[in-house]
């Protein structure tokens, strides 16, 4: 019986063969097997097998593998990662895995406030993206104001599975307020020192070394 052949994205993989007569089974064993974890050997693989008998009648067929050693990458989440958004009604999550694809029905993406799941139904695009899709959006009273985190656990076909991922991002309905604390009154006779906070803020945190401070703005308007 001619040699199978194994074939990698535009190479011939060597390897030995042994035929069992008895059992009627032809193997194959790679030269050099596949694995090397890294990425540099994934791929689609054509296994072409031959079998003839003694009569001279031959039967061929290809059977294709893919090699994929690669967990899916998050491309994008909406809202993105620490975005401060005032209107909610889903959330979406693509993933990329340019090899053996998402398995949607193993990853898991979940909507968290506080530690506590929120329900919401899962829809795909069977690509590469998770759609969540709230039951109602949230409320823009204030009352459901604060920090979301997205959990994402990517599975692909090949089984590799991903470390869990947690992206948060803020869900905001008021404005902040910034209020001055020092001096208390607008009438005085000395100053030394000015004090300013924020109030009612909902995000990833002040950027105190772009924020404008009172030796930046404090102007004589007289």
């Amino acid at each position: 019986s001619p040699l199978p052949l194994g074939e990698g994205p535009g190479v011939r993989v060597a390897g030995t063969l042994t035929p069992d007569e008895d059992k009627k089974t032809l193997e194959f064993r790679l030269t050099n097997p596949l694995d090397i974890r890294n990425g540099s050997q994934d791929g689609a693989y054509r296994i072409r097998v031959t079998f003839a008998d003694k009569a001279g009648n031959a039967q061929t067929k290809d059977f294709e593998l893919i090699y994929d050693t690669q967990v899916p990458t998050i491309r994008s989440t909406t809202p993105a990662l620490d975005q401060t958004v005032s209107a909610l009604s889903q959330v979406s999550v693509v993933l990329n895995d340019a090899t053996g694809g998402v398995d949607f029905g193993r990853t898991q993406v979940k909507l968290l406030r506080g530690g506590n799941q929120i329900g919401a139904d899962a829809s795909t695009n069977g690509v590469d993206t998770i759609v969540l899709t709230l039951a109602k959006p949230l409320a823009i009273d204030g009352s459901e104001d604060g920090e979301y985190t997205l959990e994402i656990t990517p599975v692909d076909f090949a089984g590799n599975t991903g470390s869990t991922i947690r992206h948060r991002f803020f869900f905001a309905t008021r404005k902040p307020e910034i209020r001055l604390n020092t001096p208390v009154g607008t009438r005085i006779n000395s100053l030394a020192t000015i004090e300013a906070q924020l109030f009612d803020y909902i995000g990833p945190g002040v950027n105190f070394l772009t924020s404008a401070g009172a030796s930046s703005s404090l102007k004589s308007t007289i």
